[in-house]
């Protein structure tokens, strides 16, 4: 499951990606960037801004759903990837 996860976030290196993050206790972040790379066990995003910076997430965050990830041809809840 979690290659598949890999695979399909290696196939969007580039793109620009919406995520949502859940930090617990009713309290979630949203964010948009740049899928900057894919690594053994996390991925990074690129936020820009002044400064730029520079987020990495696991896989499993996105397995549990502790973080959502969405791009700009997949719209509604059931385009996340997970």
């Amino acid at each position: 499951m979690l290659d598949a996860i890999k695979a399909r976030l290696s196939e969007m290196i580039g793109e620009k990606v919406y995520i949502t993050a859940n930090h617990g206790r009713r309290k979630h972040s949203s964010l948009s960037g740049v899928l900057e790379g894919t690594y053994r066990s996390l991925f990074t995003v690129l936020v820009p801004g002044s400064p730029e910076t520079r987020l990495s997430f696991t896989y499993c965050d996105v397995l549990t759903r502790a973080v959502i990830i969405r791009t700009d041809k997949e719209k509604g809840p059931e385009a996340a990837i997970s």
